[in-house]
């Protein structure tokens, strides 16, 4: 069985657990426990971005990749990550699917598969103009006076995201 679903939480993570559980009952028999593992992928994350950084691996890191990856022997690939050898990239392709094999939903969820399944149309943009709303027209000019020492390059990157620029001075929660 295949559930395809561009963004599985959209719904909430009651809902996510919900269509998990269709599809493994077993390895999804509790929402706590579902929760609880949620809350131990961030050492999965960090791991899986030290090797992605491709940098070489202190003796922390190593063992930190040598607990999460603990039934296999994994010495010979930090010794090829750690090298100059050439090996190092193919060394960290082969952990970082070890880490995601083994951890969390990934023998279930496949995500931004879009390229590997054949048969989509090809996207076209559709570009549409809208008007910048007068709540943020105002934000934009208030935090220019209060902000008039800001370099150029960080008052052109705010400008990217106005609706944060109104939500500093309306709280994050804000709505008009």
């Amino acid at each position: 069985m295949r559930l395809l679903t561009a963004t599985p939480e959209q719904l909430g993570q009651e809902s996510h657990f919900a269509r998990l559980r269709l599809l493994d009952p077993n390895r999804f028999h509790s929402y706590q426990h579902f929760i609880e593992e949620q809350k131990n992928y961030s050492p999965v994350a960090e791991a899986v971005s030290l090797v992605l950084s491709d940098e070489k691996l202190n003796n922390k890191q190593q063992n930190l990749l040598t607990k999460l990856i603990k039934e296999q022997d994994i010495e010979l690939l930090l010794k090829a990550i750690n090298s100059d050898n050439g090996e190092s990239k193919k060394a960290r392709r082969e952990l970082i699917t070890m880490l995601m094999d083994r951890h969390g939903t990934s023998r279930l969820l496949f995500r931004n598969t879009r390229n590997g399944v054949k048969g989509f149309p090809r996207r076209e943009l559709h570009a549409i103009k809208l008007p910048l709303p007068p709540q943020y027209q105002t934000a934009i000019k208030v935090a220019g006076i209060m902000n008039a020492k800001k370099s150029v390059d960080i008052s052109a990157r705010e400008m990217l995201y106005p609706e944060q620029i109104y939500q500093t001075f309306e709280g994050k929660n804000a709505t008009w």
